[in-house]
């Protein structure tokens, strides 16, 4: 297999550029005795395995890694969210109580809501702004897609809506 070339813009979550970023669906593993949600399904891709089970108004997205290390990217559990859920749902990491901690593994829960274009009654909401640039003190690693205009990203989810 050829070598990647360095390159900084490289797109991590381009299945064209990158393989192992892309889904699969798999069957759900009841062998071990584990009972799924009704609705449960199972994704995984080269780095990651999700399972995204259905409640009332929201998705649950239980994300990790293969080899069960932590992993702590935001952007790839952005793009996880936007891959198998939609890039217009909005979703929350939840930092319970202590009396509701549920902390076994090295798995992360992403809580996302159903509804496309709904949004949480939180965050900032200026609307997108997402820079390359490193603005003041601050550092930012450089992204490919973060060049794209709205038209560019109606045009994704256009795409998308389809298959």
């Amino acid at each position: 297999m050829a070598k990647r070339k360095k390159n900084k813009m490289w797109d991590k979550y381009n299945p064209a550029t990158n393989p192992k970023w892309a889904w699969f669906e798999c069957p759900v593993d009841t062998s071990s005795g584990y009972e799924p949600h009704e609705g449960e399904r199972w994704f995984r891709n080269g780095y990651y395995q999700v399972f995204i089970s259905p409640y009332t108004e929201m998705y649950h997205l239980s994300i990790k890694t293969h080899d069960r290390r932590p992993s702590r990217d935001w952007r790839d559990f952005q793009q996880i969210k936007n891959d198998l859920v939609g890039a217009e749902h909005e979703g929350l990491e939840l930092y319970p109580a202590e009396s509701r901690l549920v902390d076994t593994a090295n798995q992360y829960h992403l809580w996302v809501l159903k509804d496309k274009g709904r949004q949480i009654p939180t965050g900032f909401s200026q609307g997108r702004m997402v820079s390359n640039d490193e603005q003041g003190a601050s550092k930012q690693r450089p992204r490919p897609t973060f060049s794209d205009t709205p038209a560019k990203m109606n045009q994704d989810q256009n795409r998308k809506a389809t298959k």
